[in-house]
């Protein structure tokens, strides 16, 4: 204890400046490793993907922030960009950096063309984001082909004209049938072009007479499949 000349007790005192940092701050941006994309395609021979398909985004980031979000920044076919969280699933450390997965998923709704996936993002919530530039591009199949029966119709006999028309610029093929059950039945025509016209003749004379319902299926070349159908009554008795 301190005391003066005199021998009196005395209180001392002193100042230093420490630092003591504050609990959830964070000055640190990020440091992004790798992001990968993975395709994930019904008909990845196509090269098309379609509703329901995935791209999987796995990304390794360094940092400390424990509200990082992670999320893929995508461009529609109309130019506007919008954003879809990749951090889906619980983060792995692997000794370096946390691996996280998750993916895009392409919505029942969505628009066709070319979607670009832009730039990947990522965000600790304290202010600090980091970026990788992806300019990845992917081609959306999300309509189905055109399908129209013309001739045969009605009351048929002899030679009848098949007049259809089937359209698609992604057309994987077309078949058109005759049955008088719930069967396919017949195969009158088939191609794998897009046509409007006339793709042959069906000769009714064989045939029993009876009612045939003609069913044109048109497949394009993720599996989008449009089926018409129309009627047609093959009666020979004069």
């Amino acid at each position: 204890q301190n005391v003066d000349f005199g021998g009196n007790p005395v209180k001392s005192t002193f100042s230093k400046h420490i630092e003591i940092p504050v609990s959830g701050s964070d000055v640190f941006a990020p440091v992004i490793s790798t992001v990968s994309l993975l395709s994930v395609q019904s008909y990845p021979q196509s090269g098309l993907f379609r509703e329901g398909d995935r791209i999987n985004v796995l990304s390794e980031i360094l940092d400390g922030s424990d509200k990082m979000t992670r999320e893929i920044m995508v461009k529609n076919p109309q130019g506007l960009t919008f954003s879809v969280p990749v951090n889906l699933s619980t983060p792995v450390w692997n000794g370096f950096f946390e691996r996280v997965e998750g993916f895009w998923e392409i919505a029942p709704a969505v628009e066709s063309g070319t979607y670009t996936i832009t730039r990947f993002l990522a965000d600790d919530k304290y202010g600090n984001s980091s970026e990788v530039i992806l300019n990845r591009s992917i081609e959306v199949d999300a309509d189905y082909p055109v399908a129209e029966i013309f001739t045969p119709t009605g009351v048929v006999k002899g030679i009848a004209d098949l007049n259809i028309k089937t359209f698609y610029r992604h057309l994987y093929n077309w078949k058109l049938f005759a049955s008088t059950t719930a069967e396919l039945g017949k195969l009158l025509a088939q191609g794998e072009t897009s046509v409007e016209g006339n793709v042959g003749a069906w000769n009714t004379t064989p045939e029993p007479d009876g009612i045939y319902t003609l069913k044109l299926v048109a497949k394009d070349t993720v599996g989008h499949e449009t089926v018409k159908t129309a009627t047609a009554i093959i009666d020979k008795i004069p």
